[in-house]
């Protein structure tokens, strides 16, 4: 327990120094603006919803700076005060660090030799295509809106700006340094490095963790499936949080589960899991999915002395953590407003009728089939919740029940808490479930291939062609997609170029997203800003109210802006522009 307070008294020490550096030279007179000017450009990325008015005041913005002193004054008085106890404890994590390193790498050398290269192969595949997405996939609309509504503008608006749940603020934090006065003409490759580098770092510090807790067949098909997946594909490069959340949720799983084998490494365990789950919660607070399952797990799974004692520690941590992830978004409520970040609308509780009428056809086939890729997947995966544990205890090793119910736990954690709030949110909030879920379908195999080996043998080869085969119909798939995404930027950029060649006027745009596309290309080369709207057929708008129109090809003209009075000016892959006839620059 001494260790655990020490950690949460650094803890609180390391939030106020992070705190006192973005905001302990920054006079309220120059945020106040820089936020506001934020807030009104924003005004594109929050449709359907109008942006609100933020909530920033003088005497908050000195609460917040007194908060943040007082926090790193704490930590650096407490820790100085128990330095022999701070001292003490460090050395036995950095041995912690040292016995777990050594433990990985023999647990590699004791791998035979054929499962070592199919290890090897597989983590280099991985590593391949995910280099080939982070060059070939142009940004997308949720990239474009972080890079210029959040990253751009520094990192004290980046910190305490929260526009609906856009703003991912750890990783804003991270991109802002790399793209901070660069000269480069396109940011993409720079504002993914981050969810790029940890990505790497986390498949093979998670592979290599799995398999000595595991086994490394179970490592190797939850990895395989896993990266694979739609969503892993498409999070493993894109410049969000989702990616690195669910590396997280994945080294606070890791952690919990060397927690519940025993009381050996249990400090870099508790480490780990403190840190990841703060990192999991400033990245994106739907993390809470994540950490009340492990919590959950920790409390209620083992007997004995032992058991009550993790308990109790767990119940410290817990609330520790949610106390420093708080702390952390201190500046977003005092700054933009607690009802932003817990009152938005993708968390706005449902009418119950239409909540429980839609539940299970929102679930299945819809989220399966965005996590999965199938959505006759989802039978089979609600028969392996439901017997996976069950398959595991009775034919598994002991010392894989842990894993078992861990795993389980992390898959399932989500559902009593999004009944208790009354949301359908989108699926990529539960992206993070599908590695748990994977594990434990590993688990389960294992186990059966351990009662009756020759068949499990046959599963074993039979799951390895399946998960191969689903690579490759997954890398074949995005293949083709980046090529119609490619061919669309180069769309989308010609019609750009095309506007900002004409006189300046009014824009109408009826293809979504493509407004913060015109913002975004203009703010990269210098250009004005185009005077945008979106399709607006209230009676007070006159029919020539617009110069250009940019449709989708093959969309009709509205008929509420005499379409007769527009003539084709560029039609190039998936857009149309229309001009309107004398269209020039306005007073």
């Amino acid at each position: 327990m001494r260790f655990l307070l020490l950690l949460l008294l650094a803890g609180a020490g390391l939030v106020g120094l992070h705190l006192v550096l973005l905001y302990g030279g920054v006079p309220y007179g120059a945020l106040a603006p820089a936020l506001d000017a934020a807030n009104a450009a924003a005004g594109l990325a929050s449709a359907p919803w109008p942006a609100q008015p933020l909530a920033h005041n003088a005497p908050d913005y000195a609460r917040l700076r007194a908060v943040a002193g007082g926090l790193l004054a704490a930590g650096a008085l407490g820790l100085g005060f128990w330095r022999r106890a701070a001292g003490h404890e460090a050395r036995r994590l950095a041995h912690d660090v040292r016995r777990a390193g050594r433990a990985l790498a023999a647990g590699w050398r004791r791998t035979p030799g054929p499962a070592r290269w199919a290890a090897g192969a597989l983590l280099l595949a991985v590593a391949a295509v995910r280099t080939y997405l982070l060059a070939a996939t142009p940004l997308n609309p949720d990239e474009l809106v972080t890079l210029d509504y959040f990253v751009a503008p520094g990192p004290a608006v980046a910190a305490g700006f929260y526009l609906l749940p856009n703003n991912h603020v750890l990783h804003s934090l991270l991109v802002w340094p790399l793209l901070r006065g660069t000269p480069l003409e396109a940011p993409e490759l720079l504002a993914r490095l981050p969810v790029f580098g940890l990505g790497l770092v986390g498949l093979v510090v998670g592979f290599a963790g799995l398999a000595r807790l595991t086994t490394w067949r179970v490592a190797a098909l939850a990895t395989l499936l896993f990266q694979f997946l739609p969503m892993g594909l498409e999070y493993a490069v894109t410049a969000r949080g989702y990616g690195p959340q669910a590396l997280c949720a994945q080294a606070a799983w890791l952690a919990a589960l060397v927690l519940l084998r025993g009381p050996a490494g249990h400090r870099l365990a508790w480490a780990v899991w403190a840190g990841a789950s703060g990192a999991g919660f400033y990245l994106i607070p739907t993390f809470l999915y994540p950490f009340a399952g492990s919590v959950a797990a920790l409390v209620v799974l083992g007997r004995g002395r032992a058991a009550a004692r993790r308990r109790r520690q767990a119940l410290v941590a817990g609330a520790g953590v949610a106390v420093l992830a708080a702390l952390l978004y201190l500046p977003v409520g005092w700054l933009t407003g607690w009802p932003l970040l817990l009152a938005n609308p993708y968390v706005a509780r449902l009418a119950p009728a239409f909540f429980w009428q839609h539940l299970l056809p929102y679930y299945v086939p819809v989220t399966v089939t965005l996590l999965y890729g199938r959505a006759v997947l989802g039978w089979p995966l609600l028969g392996l919740l439901a017997l996976g544990p069950a398959a595991v205890r009775r034919w598994g090793a002991p010392a894989w029940r842990p894993a078992a119910w861990l795993a389980w736990a992390g898959a399932v954690a989500p559902v009593p808490l999004l009944l208790l709030q009354g949301v359908m949110p989108p699926g990529r909030t539960l992206y993070h479930t599908a590695w748990p879920a994977l594990v434990l379908a590993g688990l389960a195999l294992e186990a059966g291939a351990r009662r009756w080996r020759g068949p499990g043998r046959a599963a074993w080869a039979l799951a390895g062609a399946l998960g191969l085969g689903h690579a490759g119909f997954r890398v074949a798939q995005q293949v083709r997609t980046q090529a119609v995404a490619r061919r669309d930027d180069q769309s989308y950029r010609r019609v750009a170029d095309w506007l900002a060649a004409r006189p300046p006027g009014r824009v109408l745009v009826g293809v979504p997203g493509y407004d913060l596309y015109l913002a975004h290309q203009a703010r990269r080369h210098r250009r004005p800003l185009p005077a945008m709207r979106g399709p607006d057929t209230r009676p007070g708008v006159r029919a020539g109210s617009y110069d250009y129109l940019v449709l989708g090809r093959g969309e009709a003209l509205p008929a509420w802006l005499a379409p007769r009075r527009y003539r084709p000016g560029l039609c190039t892959g998936p857009l149309c522009v229309y001009q309107r006839a004398g269209a020039g620059p306005r007073p």
